[in-house]
């Protein structure tokens, strides 16, 4: 009894009413008699609304649930004040809306009301009920309270699970019973702790699905949203470092690590992501979680340790870990159906290993090559430069003039594959098979040529990427060898997110 009449005391101002009603609730205490109980229960009504306290936040718009019974009803909109209320009735509680909506002293406040009817047990039609019209009616859903105090449970329950899915704050009138009878002056409105943003358990595959995807800039909005409503502190360290974890991540798919600089001096040290990933993971061993495995951590430090070290502050750097990242980074393309972005990834992978091949045979500018590296060229392989010239022109079936013969200074893919044809280059001979119709149809470089990203304006199917990417593959394997392929192409697979 003392708990009631605390709470008494510190809601009624009035001395009149304050004896009053601390007469009645002692009846209420000693009645065993639920009859009696509901009477003095309904005389206490009128003061529990006149001295009902006020909830604190602000709300614009307040939806209940109504059932068989108005009071509750009553003193939420009383406790809350909204400006608008949206009554969730069925066919069996509209007399108890109309019994809402009549009250004098919810008059006084001037609240709006708008009927919505849902059903009793059909929670799949409650939820598209609520979707449409209810939901997509809301702007600021942060001055917007869902009460599920009213109505049966079932009701109850379908209308908080979308209330809780849609980040829709909720309320709840609790009052203690006895036999069934709500005890005077113990009603009072309450936030309920949204789960999915206490734990974050649906974003959170949410977003593992777009780090596993390669979708980063997605992952990293999801990311920063959780972080901002999630509540346990175990989850947001956790978040901490996956928001670091998937920029480097997509710092490392938009390529970073070379980076081109005017100034050498001014390599910002974010392009350094080997140190990066490197803190990130003696952080989640010092705290004893994993978040990526460990062994997917140490083989892509090696590959970005392995690119870093080959930076040169140029425009075109070639070497063996970065035809393999732009390879990858062209498979991550091709997973998320964007082929053509992927195709134009594999042939700058073929443009690439052609400039490495002639490296090997001595020709270290591929963008200056003089008569001299030609005869060089030719000599190294027991020709002398004409000879060299005839055979790039039989390969290249060209029969123009002879000034029309001499070498380029700047050749281009076909001319450096023509090249290495000259000297029976295995790669270049894959690059032929690249340029022959295959079964009836277009060739693999002519499908490719048509891409909107190289010389035409269709778009590349699926069918076309892996008619190239195999041609692709093979030279690739036969340019950097089949063992260091596979060796680098593990190392630079990018890992998926243990959550």
């Amino acid at each position: 009894m003392s708990s009631y009449v605390n709470e008494v005391n510190k809601r009624v101002s009035c001395i009149e009413d304050r004896q009053f009603i601390l007469e009645k609730m002692r009846i209420f205490e000693e009645s065993n008699d639920r009859n009696e109980l509901a009477e003095i229960s309904k005389e206490l009504f009128p003061y529990e609304k006149k001295y009902m306290p006020c909830y604190t936040e602000d709300c614009a718009i307040l939806i209940c649930t109504v059932g068989l019974r108005e009071a509750p009803i009553i003193l939420s909109v009383l406790a809350v004040k909204p400006k608008k209320c949206i009554l969730l009735h069925t066919k069996g509680s509209l007399r108890t809306v109309e019994m809402i909506e009549d009250d004098i002293d919810i008059k006084e406040l001037g609240v709006v009301f708008e009927r919505v009817e849902i059903d009793e047990v059909d929670a799949s039609k409650n939820y598209d009920v609520m979707k449409k019209q209810v939901i997509e009616r809301l702007r600021e859903k942060s001055k917007v309270r869902v009460d599920p105090t009213g109505g049966r449970k079932i009701m109850g329950t379908a209308v908080g699970a979308i209330a809780f899915y849609f980040r829709i704050p909720m309320v709840y009138l609790h009052a203690e019973e006895k036999a069934g009878i709500s005890v005077p002056f113990t009603g009072s409105i309450r936030d309920i702790k949204n789960p999915y943003e206490h734990y974050g358990d649906i974003d959170m595959q949410f977003l593992k699905y777009n780090f596993d995807h390669g979708y980063f800039n997605s992952a990293l909005e999801i990311c920063d949203q959780l972080r901002r409503t999630v509540h346990d502190r175990d989850i947001c360290l956790k978040l901490g470092f996956i928001k670091k974890l998937t920029e480097i991540y997509r710092d490392w798919n938009g390529f970073v690590h070379s980076q081109y600089y005017q100034n050498p001096k001014d390599r910002e040290e974010l392009t350094y992501l080997s140190k990066r990933l490197e803190s990130i993971k003696k952080d989640c061993e010092r705290l004893g979680f994993e978040l990526i495995r460990k062994e997917d951590m140490e083989r892509n430090i090696t590959f970005l340790n392995a690119l870093e070290n080959g930076w040169q502050n140029r425009s075109n750097i070639v070497d063996v870990p970065r035809i393999v990242d732009i390879y990858m980074n062209a498979i991550r393309r091709a997973e998320q159906e964007l082929y053509d972005d992927a195709v134009a990834r594999m042939y700058r992978c073929i443009e690439m290993c052609a400039t490495l091949l002639l490296e090997k045979e001595g020709i270290e500018n591929i963008n200056k090559i003089s008569k001299k590296d030609y005869a060089e060229f030719a000599a190294k392989h027991g020709m002398d430069y004409e000879t060299l010239m005839s055979k790039f022109n039989e390969l290249s079936n060209y029969k123009g003039s002879k000034e029309k013969l001499e070498p380029k200074e700047r050749p281009g893919l076909n001319d450096q594959m023509m090249l290495l044809r000259t000297i029976d280059n295995r790669a270049a001979k894959i690059y032929a098979e690249m340029n022959m119709p295959e079964e009836m149809s277009e060739s693999a470089r002519d499908k490719r040529n048509r891409s909107i990203l190289a010389h035409g304006t269709s778009p590349i199917t699926k069918e076309d990427y892996l008619s190239i990417e195999r041609y692709v593959k093979r030279i690739m394997i036969l340019t950097i060898e089949e063992s260091e392929f596979r060796t680098n192409t593990k190392q630079a697979a990018f890992p998926k997110l243990m959550i």
